[in-house]
């Protein structure tokens, strides 16, 4: 079928809108509201376009054969200017000296400033130790209430309130750290305008730069290095590894770790795991790597919390071994440690906090301080170091070294299909042939696949999104029977992590996920208990894994109603 836009025909499918035709033949119809990954609700009305005749919104009106549509009359461009307006009018000026969403279609649309000033001064929400919430910066847009009802299920977020006094709050009234919220950020990625976003920690992070009586060390989780070159103008995708620990140094980091490095260590402590729940027929076994979805597991199935791998995640690992394994190798006492990581989750901030994350007892946490991709992005262009023009370096050792199942964490289904390689190998006794197990890698929300070791067929399963995690909890809760299951709480995995450069499409993170698999196939070693740096760790210092010692540095409890799990 074919319809007719700005007179030029072009084919389309049937229930596509004429914003989606419109954005895949690159005519430019400006939006505010609607994201790719929601159903489009017309609230902004900034997408106007003429129908046969009629004024429509173009993101949710379905093209017809021989529709004739225009998109650029000056009539539309004097309505769509006026939306612009009336919506520029209702946040805080300093909204408007942001590069943000409404800004750039303030910019399309030919407004300066807006004409109104429709502002009251709203409370802000920092109840939460990983999200921010300023509603005066609020447009109403509904694109946060929707991904968290939505595409996450949680349901923390609403409609409060009716015309320009309608805001986005806590279920109930509740400030955001008193509801479901699980932390996930996702809110924040979808945000049009930065009314939310993570829990701002660059303030704090500059005076740790500056003290010169502290080592400052940072990690750097896979999926920072594939996604940070879009906020210096570099394609989805493009890995900048070397760059960005040359970046660090130059911000005044003494020492650069590879979260992949312990990422590898989170493998053979949650493969060895598996191993012992097969022998003592405890399962299925859910994965530990993403706070969120721990979060959410506890908040809306915690008769499954039992099942969840008592593991760090990779984060943690590096923090409890930077301050006792590290600090013992230097001489250094852990207390003259800082301790930062760089990762693209905003649920990373809430769990570095936690009191359990102080097991290497420096009377304080392992991580002292979390920095989302975005945050170490602004901070890099406030101190004018260019990410593009940085010079590759290598990282410190010895935890620097990592394997391919360590790199490809960050994408929906590494953490299984990593783990899955040494299981294999610990069971079998013998590796793996194939490292690639495809069958866990794309873009389905729910991804299953069947091993055969020892004679068992292993049945595993693979959620993204915390919908679709549900669904597939859903299923177990109904006697549906799955032996390892990994969820990561954002689509795609932590490649579309709430902490991340906001991604205009799926495509991006496609992209992103792309540069991962290139990683790991680049890699000599793509086994992660075959890196001679994790072997080292084991001999030097932890044994052998689920060792007295590993289990206290590496391992959690899980809190429930009261009690410890």
């Amino acid at each position: 079928m074919q319809i007719i836009i700005n007179e030029r025909y072009y084919d389309f499918k049937k229930g596509e809108t004429i914003l989606q035709i419109a954005k895949r033949h690159g005519i430019e119809i400006p939006t505010l509201c609607y994201h790719s990954m929601l159903k489009p609700e017309g609230r902004c009305r900034v997408c106007l376009v003429s129908a046969n005749g009629k004024i429509v919104t173009s993101c949710d009106t379905l093209a017809e054969k021989g529709m004739h549509v225009v998109t650029n009359s000056k009539k539309l461009q004097k309505m769509r200017k006026k939306a612009v307006d009336l919506i520029a009018s209702s946040v805080e000026p300093q909204t408007l000296k942001e590069d943000n969403e409404l800004t750039r279609v303030m910019k399309k649309v030919g407004l300066k400033k807006p004409s109104y000033r429709h502002h009251k001064i709203l409370k802000s929400d920092k109840s939460s130790n990983a999200i921010w919430r300023n509603n005066n910066k609020c447009i109403a847009c509904g694109r946060c209430v929707q991904f968290c009802e939505k595409i996450q299920s949680v349901n923390a977020i609403t409609f409060s309130g009716r015309g320009n006094r309608m805001v986005v709050e806590g279920v109930g009234g509740e400030e955001l750290a008193s509801t479901s919220c699980v932390s996930c950020g996702q809110c924040s990625l979808v945000c049009p305008t930065n009314a939310i976003t993570e829990a701002k920690s660059i303030a704090r992070m500059e005076r740790m730069l500056r003290n010169k009586k502290k080592l400052k060390i940072v990690q750097i989780a896979p999926s920072v290095r594939v996604s940070i070159g879009e906020s210096f103008g570099l394609k989805a995708g493009e890995i900048v590894t070397g760059k960005i620990v040359s970046a660090l140094h130059k911000l005044g980091f003494d020492v650069v770790f590879d979260t992949n490095f312990s990422a590898d260590l989170t493998i053979m402590e949650e493969a060895t795991e598996f191993v012992e729940r097969i022998k003592e027929k405890r399962l299925p076994l859910f994965t530990s790597c993403c706070p969120a979805w721990i979060d959410f597991c506890c908040e809306f199935f915690p008769e499954f919390v039992k099942n969840l791998s008592t593991t760090k995640s990779p984060q943690q690992m590096m923090g409890a071994m930077i301050k006792t394994y590290y600090a013992k190798k230097r001489n250094i006492n852990a207390k003259n440690i800082v301790s930062v990581s760089i990762m693209p989750c905003t649920a990373k901030k809430k769990e570095a906090s936690l009191k359990e994350m102080r097991s290497s007892n420096a009377g304080k946490q392992d991580i002292d301080l979390v920095l989302t991709t975005r945050e170490l992005a602004e901070l890099l262009k406030r101190k004018k170091i260019d990410l593009k023009k940085m010079k590759p370096m290598k990282f410190n050792d010895p935890l620097g070294e990592s394997s391919g199942a360590g790199s490809i964490f960050g994408a929906s289904g590494g953490v299984m299909e990593a783990a899955l390689r040494t299981a294999y190998f610990l069971l079998e006794g013998k590796e793996l042939k194939n490292a690639d197990i495809k069958q866990l890698r794309g873009e389905r929300g729910i991804k299953e696949f069947k091993i055969k070791i020892r004679g068992k067929k292993i049945r595993t399963a693979v959620a993204h999104g915390l919908s679709n995690a549900r669904l597939l909890l859903e299923r177990i809760r109904s006697g549906e029977k799955f032996d390892f299951v990994e969820v990561m709480a954002c689509p795609g995995g932590c490649i579309g992590g709430g902490g991340q450069p906001k991604p205009s499409d799926w495509s991006v993170l496609k992209a992103r996920i792309q540069a991962i698999y290139e990683i790991d196939k680049r890699k000599k070693i793509r086994k992660s208990h075959k890196n001679p740096s994790i072997k080292k760790v084991y001999s030097e210092f932890l044994k052998e894994p689920a060792s007295e010692k590993a289990r206290k540095l590496l391992h959690r409890h899980y809190p429930l109603k009261g009690k410890t799990i």
